[in-house]
């Protein structure tokens, strides 16, 4: 599978204790401590340099949790990484990645998160050609979908065709399909397919699940008509909604 960035952010602040240990503040209501990636990523770090952190974390969500957008594990990354360069841990890229790899599938990608292409687990990661932003429309309908659930209902076609080509032209002789989650979640939960459907109507060239869901994306041949339809769809629904670019680097 394709994993590419997008500029929807959480944002995360690492700041002196008022006591010794990790301790870590959410706009989250009850955000459960040793649960949390953003934690479990600080105690792979303790292990892997055999030191004791002490650390005020705060962490603003902006990306819905349970929404296959990889909010949870790009925090965890950005942890990996922040915290050996404020320590100065001297841990290589590559080790960093071996460390991401046990919090999460997807964790190493956002250790330097460019497009790629994921395989094996998604640890295998090969930079796809750079391409003109693409903007984007993304839905998420106000309930998450677990991966575990995800996964379990997933339908492998075993299908070969990739999208080699990021552009809107490419782009739009694809279907919905290409997501293998797609056919059984969409059955489970229609209001993925009213969600898709929304976009398609607001001149979307192509829409479609993100990863095991629940968000839905559109890709809009130019920012003007992306633009107009988040106005559009903001105004007559109450599924949190949001705009965003593609990245070919990390900010």
């Amino acid at each position: 599978m394709d994993l590419i960035p997008v500029s929807l952010f959480d944002q995360l602040e690492f700041h002196p204790p008022v006591k010794n240990g990790i301790y870590l503040s959410s706009n989250l209501k009850d955000v459960n401590q040793e649960d949390n990636l953003v934690v479990k990523a600080v105690r792979i770090l303790e292990d892997q340099s055999n030191q004791k952190f002490s650390l005020h974390i705060k962490l603003k969500k902006l990306i819905p949790w349970g929404a296959g957008l990889g909010g949870g594990s790009s925090n965890a990354a950005h942890t990996l990484t922040t915290l050996n360069t404020l320590y100065h841990l001297d841990f290589s890229i590559d080790q960093l990645k071996d460390m991401a790899i046990q919090l999460g599938a997807d964790v190493p990608f956002f250790i330097e998160p460019q497009p790629s292409l994921a395989e094996g687990i998604g640890e295998k990661l090969t930079p796809l050609p750079i391409f003109s932003p693409l903007f984007l429309i993304l839905i998420f309908p106000n309930f998450p979908i677990s991966t575990g659930t995800a996964y379990k209902e997933c339908q492998i076609s075993k299908r070969e065709d990739i999208i080699t080509e990021y552009s809107t032209t490419n782009l739009a002789g694809y279907n919905e399909e290409m997501n293998d989650f797609w056919i059984p979640l969409a059955k489970q939960y229609p209001v993925l397919n009213r969600c898709r459907s929304r976009l398609i109507h607001e001149n979307s060239i192509y829409a479609g699940m993100s990863g095991s869901g629940s968000t839905v994306f559109g890709v809009f041949k130019n920012q003007q008509i992306r633009d107009q339809a988040y106005e559009n769809i903001c105004t007559h629904t109450d599924w949190q909604v949001f705009r965003c670019e593609t990245l070919n680097y990390p900010p």
